[in-house]
């Protein structure tokens, strides 16, 4: 069943690009239309989920790749659009993280630009209502009764095209600086010109889910390890948005910690309740406390599943008015990971890692007691702390209603001139009009990371809630510049792996009274 599902969503989902030509065209070729099929009783695709079928699909995907494949142009069309963009991002991410793909280009319709032209093909799905992972079921077995085993293609330009550009140079001499107890500095040799450089890390030797962290120097400083413990270290280059291999693993191990004192996170245990901030600080929104209705009402247009509607309240706390731009983000962390560049543009292909480190070094700056203890992938939320803080899921929809009860905080519906949705890039923060409480796009731009892990909401009343306890993947919310306005609902849900990066992904923050 597994080989038959793999070869239907590698027909679906992916026409895989080895490069982009400067000029001229580049060849393409249509992927079949599959006609509706009836239901497959359930019991024909049991114990698959959905997130281990797309698993299953994109290690198939990956194995079948040409040599050297870098961009994956992705099309797809279908009456649930919601999920057809999750199984797409969800799919990337799995082939990201796998490290089977350097840089991917989210396409949904025809797109140009000065120096790349990038075509992909529409595809239509069976009409099944797509909500959960049982319909998923049902749609799988269809497609598996179809399947024509087409296999992802990989195209590059015809004889009339530009010269392939050359893939980025591996980093050499990687070499390490200062070594502690919980931070390592890594250095490398410069590039050249015009280049920037990711950073990937891990207690083991190329595994699938290395966290990473973008730099736009020839150093960095990797913070939140454990002591006494060997890490492994790579780097690769970055290029108008194409990313090189990585190179050879430097390997360190990390001091160990004075037996004679305590670790230096010890103390965030007993310190005391915060102090609160006595006046709004600059960039920020009073969000005064309250119970609403979290989730959408069976009614609502475009609805999923898992949006049930259940009584929330919410303490006060201040919002960041805008999403964190690209000048706040290097300001704090010395780089700037994004590809569209601009100061006043929100800061993109960030992880959720890379959200929280922001969040404690921007408070140790400001001399603020960090609201994080990093250990690994190990991250622990001190609320007492009076520090920068990413938004739960709860906080950040009870701020983007603003009150209102309708699909949108602008109402029933939402246009392009209210918001960024359905474009070709991320615009400057605050460029289109805010929500009654001052704050600016929450609806579109960039999906924004909450700090929640994702899952099923509780059936009964909460207050603060801090989502579930554990799980896969980080709660993104708010919608973004390529998606549409069924996405930007108050009440929509996504999510992703919290190592995951792409260019339609930010964040803001909040900090307690």
């Amino acid at each position: 069943m597994s080989h038959k599902f793999i070869a239907a969503f590698t027909a679906l989902f992916l026409v895989l690009f080895t490069a982009c030509a400067t000029t001229g065209g580049v060849t393409t070729e249509s992927f079949p239309v599959l006609p509706d099929q009836p239901e497959v009783p359930e019991s024909a695709t049991a114990g698959l989920s959905l997130l281990e079928a797309i698993a299953q699909s994109a290690g198939q995907i990956s194995s079948q790749l040409p040599a050297k494949t870098r961009v994956a142009i992705v099309a797809f069309s279908s009456q649930s659009s919601r999920l057809s963009e999750f199984i797409i991002d969800e799919l990337i991410v799995e082939l990201v993280i796998t490290g089977q793909l350097r840089h991917i280009g989210h396409v949904y319709r025809f797109s140009t630009s000065a120096t790349r032209v990038e075509t992909a093909t529409r595809v239509t799905v069976p009409r099944f209502n797509v909500r959960d992972d049982q319909d998923m079921q049902s749609m799988v077995a269809a497609l598996n009764s179809q399947a024509t085993g087409v296999q992802a293609a990989s195209y590059g330009g015809t004889a009339q095209s530009a010269p392939v550009a050359a893939p980025p140079p591996v980093p050499r001499n990687l070499r390490s600086g200062t070594i502690g107890t919980d931070r390592v500095t890594v250095l490398w040799d410069s590039a050249g010109v015009g280049f920037s450089y990711r950073i990937y890390y891990h207690t083991l030797n190329n595994p699938a889910d290395a966290l990473s962290r973008a730099a736009s120097g020839t150093s960095i400083d990797i913070s939140g390890l454990t002591g006494n413990t060997q890490y492994y270290f790579w780097v690769s280059t970055v290029q108008d948005g194409r990313e090189g291999d990585r190179s050879a693993a430097l390997t360190v191990r990390t001091a160990a910690a004075q037996t004679a004192s305590a670790p230096q996170t010890a103390p965030v245990a007993v310190q005391p309740a915060a102090q609160p901030v006595r006046s709004v600080p600059a960039g920020f929104v009073r969000i005064n406390g309250g119970t609403f209705t979290m989730g959408s009402p069976s009614y609502e247009a475009n609805r999923s599943n898992d949006e049930f509607q259940h009584q929330v309240t919410v303490s006060a706390f201040y919002m960041g008015r805008y999403e964190v731009t690209q000048r706040e983000y290097e300001t704090v962390m010395g780089t700037n990971p994004s590809s569209n560049r601009g100061p006043n543009l929100p800061v993109v292909n960030v992880t959720w890692f890379d959200a929280v480190n922001y969040c404690n070094r921007r408070s140790q700056r400001e001399g603020l007691i960090s609201a994080y203890t990093i250990s690994g992938t190990n991250v622990t939320w001190n609320r007492s702390a009076n520090g920068y803080r990413l938004p739960t899921e709860a906080e950040w929809e009870y701020a983007c209603r603003a009150g209102t009860t309708s699909a949108y905080n602008t109402g029933s519906s939402i246009t392009k001139s209210q918001a960024n949705i359905d474009s070709r890039s991320t615009t400057e923060v605050g460029r289109f009009s805010p929500n009654s409480w001052g704050l600016y796009d929450m609806h579109g731009n960039v999906w924004e990371w909450c700090w929640d892990w994702y899952g099923e909401y509780s059936f009964v009343d909460q207050t603060d809630p801090r989502g579930a306890s554990s799980g896969s993947r980080r709660v993104l919310r708010g919608g973004s510049w390529d998606y549409g306005a069924q996405d930007l609902r108050s009440a929509a849900r996504s999510r992703r792996a919290q190592s995951g990066w792409v260019t339609n992904v930010g964040f803001r923050v909040v900090l307690p009274l």
